[in-house]
C-alpha cells in the first residue's frame, strides 16, 4: 500500500510516510514550538460537546480548561488543492507479500461536486456494488473471503474530488480472472444501473442503519464538526433520510457512469519471487 502510494503520487514529500530514520531526524523543540503556536490558545477553534451533561457543567468545564486561554489574530489557511497523481489507467505490481495471497485494489478517481443529493447517490452505489461484488467473486466464483468496496467525495479539495477503492485478496493464480470479473460487473452495473429491488432494499438498510446512528453521540458530533467545517446547516445533513428516499436507480447509473469513466489504479501486491 505504501509503495502504490509512492507510485500514485509521483513520490510527493507530503504523501510519504515515516521511518525510523525520518523520525530519528525530527527536532523536538521545533516540534514543541510548533505545537504551542497551534494548539496554544483559542484562535479559530470550534469546540464540540456531545453527551449525557447539562449547560451547567459544560459551562464550569469550559471556565476551568478553555476560558483562560489567550486569543490570538492569525490566519489560519487551508491548501486545498488535490496533491498531482499518475491520471488515466495505471498499473502497479509488486512482489513482497510474504504469503501465497494476492492483494488487488482498483481505485477509480474523477471530479464530482459535493451535495447531499450526489452523497447519497455514492452511498447507495457502494452498498449495492458490495452486495454484487461479494455475491459475484466470493460466493459464486469462489475466489475471495471478501471484497471491500470504499467510495467518497472528497469535500476538502478544491476541485471535489470522488473515490472508489475495491479490494480483495485472492490465489494469485485467480487474480487476472477475478479482476476481470471485476471490471465486467463494474461495465454491467454502469450500463444498466442498479434494479428496483437492489435499491430498495438498500433504503430499507439506510433507514433502520440512521436510526441506530441518531442514538450514539458521535452521530451528533460529527454532525456538528461537519457543520463547523464546512459552513453548512445541520439541517441539511439532518436531511439526508429524505434525500436517500427519492433517489432514483438512473441517478445512482449516472454517478457511477461518472465515477466509473475516470482514472483507474489497479494496484497488485503478490507473492515474493522464489529465488532459483
Amino acid at each position: 500500500n505504501k509503495a502504490a502510494k509512492k507510485f500514485y503520487y509521483k513520490n510527493n514529500p507530503r504523501i510519504l510516510f515515516d521511518t525510523q530514520e525520518s523520525i530519528g531526524k525530527l527536532d523536538e523543540k521545533k516540534m514543541l514550538s510548533l505545537f504551542k503556536k497551534k494548539f496554544g490558545d483559542m484562535n479559530h477553534f470550534h469546540f464540540v460537546i456531545v453527551g449525557d451533561t447539562t449547560p451547567q457543567r459544560v459551562e464550569k468545564l469550559i471556565a476551568i480548561y478553555l476560558a483562560n486561554l489567550p486569543v490570538s489574530k492569525r490566519t489560519e489557511n487551508y491548501d486545498s488543492r488535490p496533491y498531482d497523481y499518475r491520471k488515466g489507467k495505471q498499473t502497479f505490481i509488486k512482489h513482497f507479500n510474504t504469503t501465497n495471497i494476492a492483494n488487488i485494489m482498483l481505485q477509480y478517481r474523477t471530479t464530482l461536486p459535493y451535495s447531499i443529493h450526489n452523497n447519497a447517490l455514492v452511498d447507495a452505489l457502494q452498498n449495492i456494488l458490495t452486495i454484487r461484488l461479494r455475491n459475484l467473486i466470493r460466493e459464486e466464483k469462489s475466489g475471495t473471503y471478501g471484497v471491500g468496496v470504499g467510495c467518497q467525495i472528497i469535500r476538502e479539495l478544491r476541485d471535489h474530488q470522488a473515490l472508489c477503492n475495491i479490494s480483495f485478496a485472492a490465489d494469485p493464480q485467480r487474480k487476472d480472472e477475478l479482476i476481470d470479473l471485476v471490471q465486467k460487473s463494474i461495465e454491467k452495473f454502469v450500463k444498466e444501473g442498479p434494479s428496483e429491488d437492489e435499491l430498495k432494499n438498500y433504503k430499507t438498510e439506510f433507514k433502520v442503519s440512521y436510526e441506530q446512528m441518531q442514538k450514539q453521540n458521535r452521530f451528533w458530533s460529527g454532525m456538528l464538526l461537519l457543520s463547523a467545517k464546512f459552513a453548512t446547516p445541520v439541517s441539511e445533513y439532518l436531511s439526508f433520510p429524505k434525500v436517500v428516499e427519492k433517489i432514483t436507480p438512473e441517478e445512482v447509473r449516472a454517478v457511477a457512469e461518472k465515477l466509473f469513466d475516470g482514472d483507474l489504479l489497479v494496484s497488485e501486491r503478490l507473492p515474493e519471487k522464489k529465488l532459483p
